[in-house]
């Protein structure tokens, strides 16, 4: 059986049909953690939602899906249909081999003109890092890194987003944290 016939999934880029590539178990346990955490750690302004909600790049032809985003507030939607973001506060993106190029390049260049836009989340797959670029008051992105056994939060309209690295990949390489499953 062709399994990319049937449940081929696609973006949008600049116009173009781009196919979304299958994730592996790890990159999928770490998403999981990820939309675990996250509601666990936000306000009840705010909520975390997973990538079937597509986010659109303003000013580009552009639909994506991050592995997930943190929205504060209402969620502001393209049309009638519902299924088009248009005001993340936070996307969160898990890099595999064969997106992490575009992930820190094109992508990143495009999510930068979202407006409410506070932060961007990169998450390793090969190894307990958690890369975070956030909006400063004065439209800078500040640049940080955490490894394991440390802490983040970011800044957000009402409160902030904390996330513990270990938590985030519980049960990713061989270990195994009771708290996040």
């Amino acid at each position: 059986m062709n399994r990319a016939s049937s449940d081929a999934r696609f973006f949008l880029w600049r116009g173009r049909l781009v196919p979304r590539i299958n994730e592996s178990l790890t990159h999928v346990r770490i998403v999981a953690n990820l939309l675990f955490v996250c509601a666990h750690g936000l306000n009840e302004t705010s909520e975390v939602l997973p990538s079937n909600l597509r986010v659109r790049i303003p000013g580009e032809d552009s639909y994506v899906h991050p592995d997930a985003v943190v929205v504060c507030g209402e969620p502001v939607l393209e049309d009638k249909h519902a299924d088009t973001l248009l005001n993340p506060s936070v996307v969160i993106e898990v890099l595999t081999d064969s997106t992490e190029t575009f992930d820190r390049g094109r992508k990143w260049e495009g999510y930068r003109k979202i407006p409410s836009l506070r932060a961007y989340v990169l998450v390793s797959q090969k190894s307990s890092l958690i890369e975070v670029f956030e909006r400063t008051d004065t439209d800078a992105w500040l640049f940080r890194a955490y490894v394991a056994g440390q802490s983040l939060s970011i800044s957000l309209a009402h409160g902030a987003l904390t996330l513990e690295v270990d938590r985030v990949y519980a049960r990713v390489f061989g270990t195994r944290n009771a708290d996040a499953s």
